[in-house]
């Protein structure tokens, strides 16, 4: 089994037969997806059948093992499953992740991102980079990658390739760590801060503001899952409706600190766009 080529692509938000109602249609966002050769990681959307339509994201290429990825993505891939109510790489859509999360996931493997993806600081600013589950992710990459090998009755994936991996998710974050999940949170949205040209005193501003925001979600996303942890649907319902309360005073604090020009360079689309692209 060798390594094949993995393609991100990014389509507008707002194409044709990709639209969520009330969402402008000159919002700058995507929604983004992965290709192998065999596999359509269509991530909660359009998928391979939509390439033309399509731009590939150059952050997103790279080579992997395509069952590796497979097995982490889960068995609801490609075209028959757009409609939003099934689970990619174990993230369940505006709920413990988005699209962005999703694609991030399966290429990790390959050393790529969809950073070069238009709205990727909206998506870290919410769910991060990986989205929330950062633990059962772990595990589902090395379990992903034991599959492999059993199926395949010898070593294909090393320990060494496994762990390549762990670290391009945890970077230099303690793995046992009971804040992991918060750390990278944090860790993933001050890249985004670092590439805008913010003066220490909007960065300050906004850093404020991310952090009181994700102490909220934080605790409105346990509070959710306390109610009934096998309900998904009423999570994503109960979720969102709670969210849009805490993360538009959060977006409209941000453009105060920043300025509406360097807010929408940042982030791409205004306060309501943005929630709606998130939490529907």
């Amino acid at each position: 089994m060798n390594k094949v080529p993995f393609q991100a692509y990014a389509i507008p938000f707002t194409a044709a037969g990709y639209q969520t109602p009330g969402l402008p249609p000159d919002v700058k966002l995507s929604h983004t997806f992965v290709t192998s050769p065999k596999y359509d990681w269509n991530c909660f959307g359009q998928g391979k059948p939509f390439v033309s339509n399509a731009t590939l994201l150059q952050s997103g290429t790279g080579s992997a093992y395509e069952e590796w990825a497979n097995n982490i993505y889960g068995p609801d891939s490609g075209e028959q499953f757009m409609d939003q109510s099934y689970p990619a790489a174990g993230l369940h859509v505006r709920y413990d992740g988005v699209c962005h999360n999703a694609a991030n996931r399966v290429l990790v493997l390959a050393g790529a991102d969809v950073s070069d993806a238009q709205g990727n600081a909206i998506v870290m600013l919410m769910y991060g980079k990986y989205g929330f589950g950062i633990q059962a992710y772990l595990q589902a990459v090395k379990d992903g990658a034991h599959k492999v090998n059993t199926d395949a009755n010898q070593v294909v994936i090393t320990d060494d390739e496994v762990n390549a991996a762990i670290t391009r998710i945890v970077g230099d974050h303690t793995l046992e760590s009971d804040t992991l999940e918060k750390e990278l949170l944090h860790s993933h949205f001050e890249e985004q801060l670092n590439l805008q040209n913010l003066t220490p005193d909007e960065a300050n501003s906004v850093r404020q503001v991310y952090t009181a925001f994700q102490a909220k979600r934080d605790a409105i996303f346990t509070e959710t899952q306390a109610k009934d942890p096998n309900d998904m649907a009423s999570f994503q319902v109960q979720y969102g409706k709670n969210m849009k309360a805490e993360l538009l005073p959060c977006l409209g604090q941000m453009m105060e600190a920043l300025g509406e020009t360097k807010y929408l360079a940042m982030f791409q689309a205004d306060p309501q766009a943005a929630v709606k692209f998130l939490l529907g």
